[in-house]
């Protein structure tokens, strides 16, 4: 940078920085500082709408005379990064941050390093997934390939099994992002959860969980297909027995209601007093039927 001798109040250079955050905001903004044995001959400003820095000349300078300055900046709030240790299933994250780290360089316009931290907060707080989350497999096979996708695309994953599960599975490095998955002597047919941790080179992990179910294929050729049959036939089963349950519920209801309102039947016999009855056996009809009281009828008039 060059200077014209016995001048002052002038701006000599503007120098141009970068930054990646929110423009405008306290994380964006520059402050700038001067360094060097003729640092009190210059004075250095930010430009609000640019975050350029302005240096002036404030003292005049001798001719010919050479000098060097160290220009430092810095963001008005202090740089912080944060890196995950841990995600509890309950209360706060357990993470390593520092604060207060700034970027400094010479007069020469090199772009300003700042990292942009919410961009890498969000990339860090990704972790690695395992694809698929359920497998099946026979009873006579003793191994099967799982695999991890890191979004981060880390070459270096690591696995490692939680929880009881010695003597029936462990895991086996398979290199890159892919790990076998060792059936032992002591995993039985049926259903298992399993909870693995991976770790990419950064140190970051996350738990998944994974369920293997575990079948004798001597029964069937498919674990799988096997398996939706006995889920078909435990619902066809489930609907037999809620619909017998209704139909013996309904004729509970029915007697219950029969047993309330019961039907009565009465015979109205006419109760003939013995003494009307005649001994004789010889009388006539008409004076059996003057015996015999009758139910009024009605006939038609011819």
């Amino acid at each position: 940078m060059g200077v014209k001798a016995q001048t002052a109040g002038d701006v000599v250079c503007r120098l141009k920085v970068s930054d990646k955050d929110s423009r405008g905001s306290p994380s964006w903004r520059a402050r700038y500082s001067l360094q060097g044995e003729k640092a009190e001959h210059f004075s250095i400003q930010t430009d609000p709408d640019t975050n350029d820095g302005l240096i002036t000349l404030t003292q005049p300078l001798s001719f010919k005379e050479v000098s060097s300055l160290s220009v430092i900046v810095k963001n008005e709030e202090p740089f912080f990064y944060c890196r995950v240790k841990g995600r509890p299933k309950h209360g706060l994250w357990h993470v390593d941050y520092s604060r207060g780290r700034s970027s400094s360089f010479t007069l020469v316009s090199l772009p300003l390093q700042t990292l942009d931290r919410d961009a890498r907060v969000s990339v860090m707080e990704t972790g690695p997934m395992l694809e698929p989350s359920e497998l099946y497999t026979c009873l006579s096979e003793k191994m099967v390939n799982i695999t991890a996708v890191d979004a981060d695309r880390h070459d270096a994953l690591k696995f490692q099994l939680m929880g009881d599960a010695e003597g029936q599975w462990r895991l086996e490095y398979n290199g890159g992002s892919s790990v076998r998955l060792i059936k032992e002597s002591m995993a039985h047919t049926g259903d298992h959860t399993l909870t693995i941790k991976i770790s990419d080179s950064l140190g970051q992990h996350s738990l998944h969980s994974l369920s293997v179910h575990v079948c004798d294929c001597q029964l069937s050729e498919n674990c799988s297909v096997r398996r939706k049959i006995q889920i078909n036939s435990a619902a066809v089963t489930a609907i037999a027995v809620s619909f017998m349950l209704l139909l013996g519920f309904s004729l509970m209801m029915c007697q219950i209601r029969v047993n309330k309102s019961p039907m009565k039947f009465s015979t109205n016999v006419p109760q003939i007093p013995e003494s009307s009855l005649s001994h004789d056996l010889s009388e006539t009809d008409n004076m059996i039927a003057s015996l015999i009281p009758t139910e009024p009828t009605l006939s038609s008039c011819m």
